[in-house]
């Protein structure tokens, strides 16, 4: 992997080893000192935990059988339909 480098001096930008890190290394172009940056460090990121992951897998679960209730042989489809017709029944007699 490369790291990247500008030089103040002739606003060139080349990648250098990620070894040379923290070093100082000379632009290929003016042939000034440029210092190269030190990599960050890494930090791993922990995961959700167990819980999160189970509770999540329950709210997931009781969403799509909600969902699969209310469209399964037209039933969320069927109560708007009744209930316009019930409207319509009101409003046009």
């Amino acid at each position: 992997m490369s790291i990247s480098v500008f030089c103040l001096s002739c606003a060139n930008v080349f990648k250098v080893n990620e070894a040379k890190a923290g070093k100082v290394v000379p632009c290929p172009k003016c042939g000034k000192m440029v210092r190269v940056s030190a990599l960050p460090p890494v930090e791993a990121k922990p995961g959700p935990s167990l819980v999160h992951r189970f509770f999540q897998w329950i709210f997931n679960v009781v969403f799509f059988s909600v969902l699969a209730y209310l469209f399964y042989e037209g039933g969320f489809i069927g109560i708007l339909c009744s209930w316009f017709q019930n409207i319509r029944h009101f409003l046009f007699g």
